[in-house]
């Protein structure tokens, strides 16, 4: 996740994109949906919306342009990740000969500058394989070439029969569409100190999840991070006295080594590191069991407040 690439310049990417008959790809186009995911792609961030944008392809790379960012939130941080793997499956079912689920081991969001309103917003991606697994490095892009968000992201590309494999305890053959469930599950304190706060998370249904993996009954980590962060400004409010509006990680790193399923509560266990002056480094570990023994996931939060 530490390599960066130097992507097409910006004000090159704008001119291919404004002077140049450029085919357009909606989300719809770029993976086959279920009729929940599609109404899941309708709740994306404001400046990706239909109609499509124009998409600009040149083998492993994307550039789309986006539209003005209004209202920037740590709702639309999160939902940059499902907005990315889509933009990843157009790149990857151009080759693909059976369809392919992408599972993700690692994320790294970093806020490098604070969106302004009203910007205009340009993606880029690319991606590479370096035997193992694949790479992503995603730049959000302003109309000035200052890049706003990087996500660098690790992730596999697993067929049905891989997927099956792995995890036949969430196989759901011919799993019938459920309308999306937006709410996220409550969220309950156990302790409460300016160093540490346990939380019990209600679970996750199928619900939540409709349209991520298909007939695969597990949870999206984009949805563990926006409610940990969601816990964050809870203990912010009831540590520090402090309203979160507008407050923004600037820095959040996943790493994931079991999946999470669907219908068992979760057990999070929050360590909180002063790293500055009103700066702070939350260690997060997601459990699936009360005894809090072989963590699924880690997830890092930085926040300057």
């Amino acid at each position: 996740m530490e390599k960066v690439k130097t992507l097409l310049p910006i004000k090159e990417f704008i001119r291919l994109l404004t002077e140049n008959a450029i085919a357009a790809a909606a989300p719809e186009r770029i993976v086959t949906l279920l009729p929940a995911q599609a109404r899941y792609n309708q709740m994306s961030p404001p400046f990706y919306q239909p109609p499509a944008h124009p998409v600009l392809m040149n083998g492993s790379s994307v550039w789309s342009a986006l539209g003005p960012v209004r209202n920037f939130t740590d709702e639309h941080f999160s939902r940059l990740t499902h907005l990315s793997a889509n933009l990843l499956a157009y790149i990857h079912e151009r080759n693909a000969s059976q369809p392919f689920y992408i599972i993700g081991s690692g994320l790294k969001a970093t806020l490098l500058h604070q969106p302004r309103e009203l910007a205009h917003w340009y993606i880029s991606l690319e991606t590479l394989f370096n035997g193992k697994l694949h790479e992503a490095a995603i730049h959000l892009v302003d109309e000035a070439g200052i890049t706003n968000l990087l996500l660098q992201f690790d992730y596999h590309l697993l067929t049905k029969e891989k997927m099956l494999a792995r995890f036949p305890s969430v196989y759901k053959h011919g799993a019938t569409p459920q309308d999306f469930d937006a709410t996220m599950p409550h969220a309950t304190f156990t302790a409460c100190t300016e160093e540490r706060f346990s939380v019990t998370l209600a679970p996750f249904t199928e619900a939540h999840c409709q349209g991520h993996f298909p007939e695969f009954t597990f949870v999206p980590v984009v949805f563990l991070q926006t409610s940990i962060t969601r816990q964050i400004y809870q203990w912010l409010e009831k540590i520090h006295g402090l309203q979160p509006a507008g407050l923004l990680p600037t820095n959040v790193e996943v790493y994931a080594w079991r999946i999470v399923e669907t219908g068992k509560p979760l057990y999070l266990q929050h360590k909180v590191v002063p790293t500055g002056r009103q700066r702070f480094k939350i260690l997060t570990h997601v459990y699936d069991s009360p005894a809090r023994i072989n963590a699924n996931l880690l997830i890092v939060t930085d926040l300057f407040i």
